[in-house]
């Protein structure tokens, strides 16, 4: 006897698609259609779906599903930082994406790539792309290179003279360190404020308050010139007499910046009559010729000197350096 066996299959409706839910997001795990469910939440939105192109992205990626992976090709690497300036002195962390041929990147750990530094003004580059600026004498660019899987790229980036006064030997003297760079070199041993780098007896602080020459001893020795309301060449202060009617003047012109408050400069007249006691000039101070940049200051001198009369007059011009 023969047994017959049937077997059956039973279709059962589809089953009602479970969503999943909490505080923070909502998610219909069981979609299936051509458009996809989707997941959100305050961080995150997620487009699912069987078919490709389902995306999910934030502020920080951009991910696609509906693949069994996602792969793309690698075009290279670029660096990124806050800023482009950095300031002698100071520090600044530098970033690296990789580029894919999608469009799209991923940021790249810092400490997974070689860094170096290609030129400029920078003391170190750390292992992790913290770059320090140098101190240095003038603004100057310098250029960072990291190197990640065969792939590398260079960041410029511009270092800051934030201090005029800060660089080598020429530190903090008063005078600007890109001035003494300009006539003396780099850390030059005469080249100090109160050095006399030309050797005409006049110092290098003396020879910038006045404009001359510092690098050369015909200029800074020689008494200033003028014609008219012109300064034709700067030097050292100039005794003039000028004859009027029943009266005998003298005055003296001396040179100073017109940018004395920046420099910290103080120029102030003093007469004496026995080359021991100089008390300040107490007559009026006039300016008769101007430059642009420096200008040309006449002080009579006084009648009296310390409250008296006196045939012999000598007069000095006292340069202070006001505390910064």
């Amino acid at each position: 006897m023969t047994r017959r066996v049937v077997a059956a299959l039973m279709l059962l409706p589809a089953a009602t698609a479970l969503a999943g839910t909490g505080p923070a997001y909502a998610l219909d795990p069981m979609a299936n259609e051509e458009g996809g469910g989707y997941g959100s939440s305050a961080s995150y939105l997620l487009t699912s779906s069987t078919t490709p192109g389902g995306q999910g992205s934030s502020a920080n990626y951009t991910a696609r599903t509906g693949f069994a992976g996602q792969l793309g090709a690698v075009q290279g690497i670029t660096l990124s930082a806050p800023l482009a300036n950095l300031a002698e002195g100071q520090s600044l962390q530098l970033a690296a994406q990789m580029l894919f041929d999608d469009g799209t990147s991923v940021t790249l750990p810092p400490g997974d790539l070689a860094w170096e530094i290609t030129s400029g003004p920078l003391s170190a580059i750390s292992p992790t792309g913290v770059a320090t600026a140098a101190i240095v004498y003038q603004d100057a660019p310098a250029i960072v290179r990291a190197t990640h899987g065969g792939f590398s790229d260079d960041f410029a980036l511009t270092v800051l003279n934030s201090d005029p006064d800060n660089y080598g030997s020429y530190a903090g003297d008063a005078l600007p360190d890109l001035w003494q760079i300009q006539y003396f070199g780099l850390n030059s041993p005469k080249g100090g404020r109160d050095d006399d780098f030309d050797g005409d007896r006049v110092s290098n602080l003396f020879e910038f308050s006045n404009g001359s020459d510092p690098a050369n001893n015909n200029s800074g020795a020689a008494p200033l010139r003028i014609s008219g309301n012109h300064l034709l060449s700067p030097g050292t202060p100039l005794v003039e007499y000028l004859p009027a009617p029943n009266v005998s003047d003298y005055r003296v012109l001396y040179i100073r910046r017109k940018d004395t408050a920046a420099a910290r400069f103080q120029y102030t007249p003093q007469f004496s009559r026995d080359l021991l006691a100089w008390p300040n000039a107490t007559t009026p101070l006039t300016v008769i010729a101007d430059d642009g940049s420096f200008e040309v200051v006449s002080v009579r001198f006084p009648v009296l000197i310390g409250g008296r009369r006196s045939s012999v007059k000598a007069f000095r011009l006292n340069l202070n350096i006001a505390a910064p």
